[in-house]
């Protein structure tokens, strides 16, 4: 056989060799892939193609197993020739290959060079299958660096490009980082239905070990901590079979953060250990697992070590910008520094941990942070009330009760050591203090159901109208709300729509154009145009006049502002809540208020019940008025002594009229313990009314019989009808 025949028999054997070889890589069997090419001498093929293809394949290989330096050197190789002999098509996959292993390293400057390579050689080659990988890819890079919407946005337009050209694996994995970028959000419920999705679209080369990692980690993030355990623990034997140390890493560093969560720490830094103790863990690996590590020590008390390891941790991070870690890790800053004593630092850490957290929209990681600031006693009473109760409601708005079962037991170790202490009463906090964003009371069924739809409510942008008598808290939901909401850093505004006269009231709302009337000397933006980017609180809506009312509609519907005697719209990004005590159904009915406007502002109406009826508010409200005088107090005390006549009393003027009580017994208290707050608030309260000795009787017999009607009457000895009509009278 001659030499030319020889090489050419060769070159084909090769060629067919590499065939199978891709197929077995894309179908994620890498060692025997790894296998078959040890057996090809790529020396014997003198194309270029053969070789780049060889050094291409190899390189992947090596990367799936977790060997990312030899990786770097043979795509590197695979690069040089195909430089000069392959498609755009191909130029942009071995980029695509490139940026992979460098993301892997931690060099993500070089790697999103990469990436924009591959992009161009993907849209010269008009090649969607690359362009798709390209926006991949770039997503996991902003992933990386907490920049969750650039990384959804990536993700969407890879999706998107996958549909259109009906590339079935490409859409999966959209849909499963996708669900990365959801989980990180806290936001398991819609995670959990995309990874539905992709398992739905059948097992595309691997993809279920990954949709089970997922739905493992939300598991530990959701403190399932049994099922975390055996879904993490059987995908780490099926990653160390297939010598998937990617996989390998993420399983252990999970499972060792589900045994953190459930107070396992010894195993859990077995866990961490273990990943440290691979030949080459990715950078971000390393960086998380450190981060871990330190949060393990502080819950040992192990300061030294927690110190040590968060250092590490600090470079790790910083070398790879990995912005949600950094959060993480300044908390952890916080916690060593409350321990060393240096309240100014801690307070400065746990700020900084939040600041950044809430700004990259890694709720669970955020609510950690508020939850651990509110327990480290480095900042006031008012700040770490405040640090809890957005604890709380994070964790409500996450669905995890597990979660909100250990903030309510800290909240209640705190309400026990700080406000019913029995010490005397201070005569230098006699002022009600209102916190940054405000406690609402919720003992009663229905403000749970209030404060819970709230919670669901306060991120989204629908017009929420806020009914309820004068004095119920319409205000105070409404700056609960804002305050608690994805808008809390920008401006909350409330303007009462009965205060101005109508000719002042377009002006102020939506702005003046210079010259619009004598005294317009220059253009001035309206109260809505400066909330941008907040809430606008339309208080007493049903004093709104006529006119301004069409001009309202607008607004809402279109999200524009046009200031008086102007010509340019300008769009605005503001979220708006109206208030009435007035009946905007019974308005619309007798023409006085525009039907359209009504409807529009109802997309979310909350009506707040009047304090008599939701009498199991009334106590705990004195309560948390009381110590918020400075007025310490025993609960016990205070329910026993004066429920009956706190809840028998109407209240006309409901929780305003409570805290004007209040405010007057702190004002006149002398100090002289609890039988001094008791007789001033008896003599306050006057002697029950018979209305609300009626309604107390009545309310009580029902909560004795679980509201069976019959049994009331029964017990009552009264006919059943004559119940019904005291029931109405008293709206019970």
């Amino acid at each position: 056989m001659s030499e030319g025949r020889s090489s050419g028999v060769n070159i084909r054997i090769i060629e067919e060799k590499l065939s199978s070889i891709r197929e077995l890589s894309e179908a994620g069997r890498h060692d025997t892939a790894l296998r078959m090419l040890r057996s090809i001498d790529v020396r014997q093929s003198t194309s270029p193609i053969c070789r780049s293809e060889y050094y291409y394949y190899f390189a992947r290989c090596d990367y799936f197993r977790g060997d990312y330096a030899r990786a770097l050197s043979r795509v590197r190789a695979a690069l040089r020739y195909a430089r000069t002999c392959s498609s755009h098509e191909v130029y942009a996959r071995y980029k695509l290959l490139a940026g992979a292993i460098r993301h892997a390293l931690g060099q993500l400057d070089e790697a999103i060079e990469d990436y924009l390579d591959s992009y161009a050689s993907s849209k010269r080659a008009g090649s969607y299958k690359s362009l798709c990988g390209v926006f991949i890819n770039i997503g996991l890079v902003h992933m990386l660096k907490g920049e969750l919407s650039k990384a959804s946005d990536c993700y969407t337009k890879a999706l998107a490009l996958s549909i259109s050209h009906n590339t079935g694996y490409e859409q999966s994995v959209c849909r499963l980082n996708l669900s990365r970028c959801l989980w990180l959000q806290g936001r398991h419920k819609e995670c959990l239905d995309l990874l539905d999705e992709v398992e739905q679209m059948g097992d595309h080369s691997g993809l279920a070990l990954r949709v089970d990692q997922i739905r493992g980690i939300v598991q530990a993030y959701v403190c399932s901590f049994r099922s975390a355990h055996v879904l993490l623990h059987r995908l780490l034997k099926f990653a160390t079979s297939e010598r998937s140390s990617r996989d390998v890493a993420v399983c252990l560093e999970y499972l060792g953060l589900n045994e953190y969560f459930a107070g396992n720490y010894k195993k859990a830094k077995e866990y961490y250990q273990q990943v440290l103790d691979m030949p080459e863990p990715t950078a971000s690996a390393v960086a998380q697992t450190l981060r871990m590590l330190t949060d393990v020590h502080i819950a040992e008390g192990h300061w030294d070590l927690a110190r040590a390891t968060a250092a590490k941790a600090d470079t790790a991070i910083n070398k790879i910008s990995e912005r949600i870690e950094l959060g993480a890790l300044w908390r952890a800053y916080g916690h060593i520094h409350a321990h060393d004593g240096n309240r100014d630092e801690a307070r400065s850490f746990f700020t900084k941990s939040i600041e950044l957290l809430r700004q990259l929209g890694a709720r669970y990681e955020l609510a950690l942070s508020h939850f651990d600031a509110g327990r480290a006693k480095v900042f006031s009473e008012a700040e770490s009330d405040e640090h809890l109760r957005i604890t709380r409601a994070l964790f409500v708005e996450m669905e995890v009760p597990k979660r909100v079962a250990q903030v309510d037991a800290v909240i209640a170790e705190r309400e026990d050591a700080h406000h019913f202490d029995h010490k005397p009463a201070s005569k230098q906090r006699l002022t009600l203090k209102t916190p940054s964003a405000p406690t609402i009371i919720a003992a009663s069924g229905s403000m749970k159901r209030i404060l819970a739809l709230a919670d669901k409510v306060k991120d989204s942008d629908l017009t929420i109208l806020i009914t309820g008598e004068t004095g119920t808290g319409k205000d105070l939901l409404a700056e609960y709300i804002h305050k608690t909401s994805n808008r809390a850093a920008r401006p909350l505004r409330v303007v009462n729509s009965a205060a101005m006269p109508e000719s002042l009231l377009e002006a102020e709302l939506f702005g003046v154009t210079k010259g619009t009337y004598s005294g317009a000397t220059t253009d001035r933006p309206g109260l809505i145009e400066l909330t941008d980017g907040g809430t606008f609180v339309f208080d007493e809506i049903g004093e709104v006049p006529p006119a301004i009312q069409a001009k309202l509609l607008r607004l809402l519907d279109s999200k524009v502002v046009r200031r008086l005697g102007g010509s340019e719209d300008r769009r605005i990004d503001v979220r708006f809540l109206a208030l009435t005590n007035r009946d905007l159904g019974q308005m619309v009915r007798e023409g006085s208020f525009r039907s359209d406007l009504y409807h529009r502002l109802c997309q979310m109406p909350i009506h707040l019940p009047p304090l008599r009826e939701r009498p199991e508010d009334i106590v705990p409200l004195a309560i948390m008025l009381l110590a918020r005088c400075g007025i310490a107090i025993d609960r016990e005390a205070i329910a026993a002594a004066l429920r009956d006549p706190l809840e028998a009393y109407s209240w006309p003027g409901n929780a305003r009229e409570l805290i004007a009580m209040i405010t007057r017994v702190a004002a006149l208290l002398d100090g002289n313990g609890n039988s001094d707050v008791f007789e001033l608030l008896r003599q306050q309260l006057g002697a029950p009314d018979a209305e609300g000795s009626e309604r107390r009787r009545l309310f009580e017999a029902l909560r004795r019989h679980d509201g069976n009607k019959s049994k009331v009457a029964e017990e009552l000895g009264i006919p059943r009808t004559t119940l019904n009509s005291q029931l109405k009278k008293y709206n019970l």
